[in-house]
């Protein structure tokens, strides 16, 4: 016999937390919901990038302060997917962001001049990672860790709750986000981009089974700037708005790596996602793999990516 919780939860991470537990009891159940909800709220304190308090905010201003274990484990693990994505995912995109708010706030364009210097400025990390040392090397107030650190946090807090508690499954969605341990699958669905009808039936279906599942994408979000309709999605490489996706949905082995990777292939062309995907797939952990790729603890990794059409476009192995 077993027990089923269910459980939302707002606000965290700026977003609704859904969590789904089966449990030999009830115990369990109401714990490891409790694990995981503080666990999030931890770290949320940690890599908030809106809290001035946070430790990352606090550390961009002063890099002698203590930080957690898991605070160098992420800036690790996103400066890795910097370099293994060639820069379509980057660390400091902070000052980018802050320079298209402007262009919308003020209703013109950047100059090609200024995103060219923002592009300059963030070609090389602010920090660096020696063994176990972090150490900033140049000014990491453009540092913006959002698009890796919910994944991360909903890794920490799902692995927290199984850990701990004796679970049958357990289900942790946050805001597009979703990890899932236990041999019993849950099915997703994913939305549409190109049917903004409330109730559409999801474009994708499939089981998820002890992985994680992330999508991003440029669809039904962006700005204004002087009456041009402009993706909230910025490729790092150019400062310009990255609409050939309308949305990436990415299935890994943990939702660190489905949430970096659907962020990569919502800046990338679709062809160019495929072929990025697919070459991390072809890596042999006793081969040569992209640098910043581990095989091991990243792949395999499947992805659908939908273009500004409705075209869909799928991984090697999902043809």
């Amino acid at each position: 016999m077993s027990f089923e919780l269910s459980g939302t939860h707002w606000p965290l991470l700026g977003t609704i937390i859904d969590i789904w537990i089966v449990a030999r009891d009830r115990a369990d159940a109401v714990r490891a919901e409790h694990v995981v909800c503080d666990e999030i709220t931890r770290l949320e304190q940690v890599f908030s990038v809106y809290n001035p308090a946070s430790v990352l905010n606090r550390w961009i201003v002063d890099s002698t302060i203590e930080t957690p274990t898991e605070f160098g484990d992420l800036l690790s693990t996103a400066l890795r997917w910097q370099r293994c994505s060639g820069g379509a995912f980057n660390v400091g995109t902070r000052h980018l962001r802050d320079l298209w708010a402007r262009a919308a706030s003020e209703g013109l364009l950047p100059s090609v001049g200024e995103l060219h210097e923002r592009v300059i400025d963030m070609a090389e990390a602010p920090y660096r990672v020696d063994g176990h040392r972090l150490e900033q090397v140049a000014d990491c107030r453009g540092l913006d860790l959002n698009a890796i650190a919910k994944g991360f946090i909903v890794d920490l807090a799902s692995e927290a709750a199984w850990r701990r508690c004796e679970l049958d499954s357990l289900t942790v969605s946050a805001g597009g986000d979703i990890a899932h341990r236990g041999a019993v699958p849950t099915e997703i669905g994913t939305d549409d981009p190109m049917n903004t009808l409330d109730n559409a039936p999801p474009l994708l279906t499939f089981e998820l089974c002890d992985a994680a599942v992330a999508t991003s994408g440029s669809a039904r979000r962006g700005f204004s700037v002087g009456g041009e309709w402009i993706s909230h999605v910025l490729d790092p490489r150019t400062g310009q708005p990255a609409d050939a996706s309308a949305s990436a949905t990415v299935v890994a082995a943990n939702a660190t790596t489905a949430d970096v990777v659907a962020t990569i292939l919502s800046v990338m062309e679709p062809t160019e996602g495929v072929a990025f995907v697919d070459s991390l797939n072809a890596s042999d952990p006793t081969q040569h793999p992209p640098v910043g790729f581990d095989p091991v603890t990243d792949g395999p990794i499947k992805c659908w990516i939908i273009d500004r059409y409705g075209g869909v476009h799928h991984t090697v192995s999902d043809r």
